[in-house]
């Protein structure tokens, strides 16, 4: 059991930490390329892509320096895209090349292969890896940054889906999307331009788009669903949790 843990997300070289020690949990401020809090495990999700190699490595070189003992087998968590050349993936592989093309333009970033992570890894001074793909069948579904791949209908079939494969409404079963939210109300001007560029890319590249809270709650109720909590995260995204019963 991970004892104390820490997440981030980052903003241009800032570093926002979320430090849960068993039920407690808070925020500190800092900066990823000096130095990360101690933790038996780190959590990355969806930074390292936004940066070059040479700051991937000084980021992963923090990481390594926060959990310091081998013995006690300490680990960084990263959820990122890997890119492959596989034939059954041919769709997905087009998706993560277009994401790869994004980060190139708008962050000066890249989307990797598995030969690419892990010369990451060993530049660093990880001397071990292991690479799962993102396709777990569970109680708590995970959708990450999918949805917005799709056109409306075919979100609605793939919400139905995980409507069927969750535990039952007594069970409290629930879908966890990770996807851009559009509030124009509430965002800061240079986040909306951000987010409906992604929009306009989403249509161009893929068919699908991004949606603001109302169309997100039609394709719920049209699922099935009946209760739903956007929370915004740092950054572009927001975290939806989808279910039968209120959360």
């Amino acid at each position: 059991m991970v004892r104390r843990g820490a997440t981030f997300h980052h903003f241009h070289s800032h570093l926002y930490i979320y430090i849960y020690i068993y039920n407690s949990q808070h925020y500190v401020g800092g900066d990823m390329f000096q130095s990360i809090p101690s933790a038996d495990a780190i959590f990355i999700k969806s930074v390292l892509h936004n940066w070059s190699d040479e700051d991937c490595v000084k980021i992963l070189k923090r990481c390594r320096e926060a959990i310091p003992s081998r013995a006690e087998g300490r680990k960084v968590i990263i959820i990122d895209l890997v890119l492959s050349t596989k034939k059954y993936e041919h769709d997905l592989t087009k998706t993560k090349l277009f994401n790869d093309m994004m980060m190139m333009v708008l962050v000066a970033g890249k989307e990797r292969c598995e030969e690419e992570w892990e010369k990451l890894f060993l530049e660093a001074g990880f001397s071990h890896y292991k690479i799962t793909p993102d396709l777990v069948y569970c109680p708590l579904l995970r959708g990450l940054i999918v949805l917005h791949d799709w056109s409306d209908e075919d979100c609605v079939k793939i919400l139905k889906k995980c409507r069927e494969a969750i535990p039952s409404e007594e069970e409290g079963g629930k879908v966890i999307i990770i996807d851009i939210v559009i509030n124009e109300k509430k965002d800061e001007a240079d986040v909306t331009e951000t987010k409906l560029l992604m929009d306009m890319l989403m249509m161009t590249m893929v068919n699908g788009r991004e949606r603001d809270e109302k169309e997100w709650e039609k394709l719920f109720l049209e699922a099935g669903f009946r209760h739903y909590k956007i929370t915004p995260l740092f950054g572009l995204r927001s975290l939806i949790v989808v279910s039968l019963v209120p959360t």
